[in-house]
């Protein structure tokens, strides 16, 4: 299986209170002006790729993406969040699985049920082995909610993202946790 598989169109995934479905272009715009800058890569395609650019050198190295899901409440069609496999290695069977939300209580809730949701998917559908996640250190929302999906700390990655807030403000290093789970631990 590969991301041509899902070029146009990613599987709708439903749980209990959350919906993962293709973020809708009108979602994608509302959620560009939300996000801050180091979330926004979650937006991008692999369309939007230059010839020469990084993306296209990692899928000719057979690291892929898949489109992005949002996010919605089952019941209510609200947008809380975004996530997607951000960097899948076809030969190694691992996948970045990234995400954000929009930080409302509320969405705690539908993002830990996401995150199970994608987890499952990524195991059963891509058979990926391993599932990584990677969380700013100072934000316990999504760290917490990568745990509560079944992942691992596995690492402290100091120093690891620049945030540049095009202010003229030196940029800032931030740390990074690795969170990861595995196939063989994975209780689905």
């Amino acid at each position: 299986m590969t991301t041509s598989d899902f070029q146009h169109d990613i599987p709708r995934l439903t749980g209990d209170a959350v919906l993962l479905a293709p973020l809708a272009e009108r979602d994608r715009r509302e959620l560009e002006g939300q996000l801050p800058e180091s979330s926004r890569r979650l937006l991008q395609s692999e369309n939007d790729a230059q010839p020469m650019s990084p993306a296209s050198f990692f899928v000719q190295a057979g690291i892929q993406s898949l489109p992005p899901w949002g996010i919605y409440n089952r019941h209510s069609a609200r947008l809380s969040g975004i996530c997607r496999f951000a960097a899948w290695h076809l030969q190694h069977r691992r996948a970045e699985l990234a995400f954000a939300a929009d930080g409302s209580p509320r969405s705690e809730g539908l993002l830990l049920e996401a995150l199970r949701l994608a987890i499952r998917f990524g195991f059963t559908t891509l058979e990926i082995n391993r599932i990584e996640s990677f969380c700013l250190a100072g934000n316990p929302a999504t760290s917490g909610a990568a745990q509560g999906a079944g992942m691992t700390r596995e690492a402290l990655l100091r120093g690891y993202v620049r945030d540049d807030d095009h202010s003229g403000n030196r940029p800032a290093w931030h740390d990074v946790q690795l969170f990861a789970i595995l196939r063989s631990q994975w209780s689905g």
